[in-house]
């Protein structure tokens, strides 16, 4: 480790911590029932590993693409699949008691997921902002974010593809696969969207010369509000079908659509920045007398 690839040691620190701490935590939470459905967790394994080369492939081919050194992809992966999931752990029953508390219980189950995940998922790409110092532009925190809500996704879907083979009547391999179809069919990569979005938003706060210090919290919670709101509304479950159809329809064009704006305006002004840092090609001297 030397200054030359990390540039904020006390967040290093907290970063290590949080990934020590957090990585058997999120192990723990998503697998604890493997033992009871081997056969979900065998075929769940190279459904995600194809799920994570998908999705890792999307963001490499860009010129968002922060590079190397590459500790951090694993450091955003990492906290995404374990050290996000501490904030659940600590907030998601309180937070289902307090909806309970305000009569609207039906929104418990919604408020418990995003909020917590979606701030234990920014938190990540914060650090990992603070840590890499070739990290200095909004589309750093975009690709950092899709690289986190990867993570997460990867262990969720696994997580609950073996929950599916238990419950399946017939086969815990049929239950894993047709739970893994499911949840990617419907919203796909939809973590990745989120936390892509509020690492946006958190890096253009940090990384945007002349704001001052309130105006750049300010700048990090709106996008991560953004964030939560959607995944929000991604997770709510209105009873009249038609609603909850809408609801999803216009939640997904808006979630999608705003990550690919940033994705493409992100590989634009990558590419036009690193077009403009090359030097011009010399010319080639004169043989003519």
């Amino acid at each position: 480790m030397t200054n030359a690839r990390f540039e904020n040691k006390p967040a290093l620190v907290v970063l290590i911590l949080g990934l020590i701490i957090g990585i058997p935590i999120g192990l723990k939470s998503s697998l604890s029932i493997a033992t009871h459905s081997p056969e979900g967790l065998i075929k769940g394994i190279p459904i995600a590993l194809a799920y994570i080369a998908v999705v890792y492939l999307i963001v490499r081919i860009s010129p968002a693409w922060p590079g190397r050194p590459l500790w951090w992809v694993f450091a955003a992966f990492l906290w995404g699949a374990g050290s996000a999931s501490i904030f659940v752990t600590l907030a998601g029953k309180y937070l289902m008691q307090l909806m309970r508390q305000l009569q609207l219980p039906e929104f418990g189950a919604s408020l418990a997921g995003a909020l917590p995940e979606e701030v234990g998922k920014a938190l990540g790409v914060f650090l990992i902002l603070l840590v890499a110092k070739q990290m200095n532009r909004p589309w750093h925190g975009l690709i950092v974010g899709v690289m986190v809500g990867l993570g997460f996704a990867a262990l969720e879907n696994l997580g609950y593809g073996i929950a599916g083979g238990l419950i399946h009547p017939v086969s815990d391999m049929d239950g894993a696969l047709e739970t893994w179809i499911q949840r990617t069919k419907f919203g796909p990569a939809l973590h990745c969207v989120y936390t892509g979005i509020a690492g946006w938003g958190i890096a253009k706060a940090m990384f945007t010369s002349g704001w001052s210090r309130g105006k750049r919290i300010g700048v990090a919670l709106a996008w991560l509000l953004l964030s939560f709101l959607l995944h929000f509304a991604w997770n709510s479950a209105p009873e009249n079908i038609y609603i909850n159809l809408l609801k999803m329809v216009v939640t997904a064009i808006i979630s999608y659509g705003l990550f690919i704006v940033l994705y493409v305006r992100g590989w634009k002004q990558a590419k036009r920045q690193r077009s403009a840092s090359q030097p011009a090609t010399p010319t080639e001297p004169s043989t003519q007398a």
